[in-house]
């Protein structure tokens, strides 16, 4: 019990994981990403890694067509 003999509740499994975050970090971020399910996170993922791919082509594509960049 608390000091107004309110019991003390622990805290949520999100809460215990931004308290472990170190300062300067954008929990909001976080926030965002612990409000999806396990589905929407793999799937937000899956998008992220398909632009990643796509620019790692790009820039591989222009850095062949003009070897001065290179």
């Amino acid at each position: 019990m608390d000091a107004n003999g309110k019991p003390i509740r622990s805290p949520t499994w999100d809460q215990r994981i931004l308290a472990q975050i170190d300062a300067g970090v954008d929990e909001s971020q976080i926030d965002e990403n612990l409000a999806l399910t396990p589905t929407e996170r793999i799937r937000k993922m899956s998008r992220f890694l398909a632009l990643a791919q796509q620019l790692r082509r790009a820039t591989a594509s222009e850095l062949r067509s003009d070897p001065d960049r290179a």
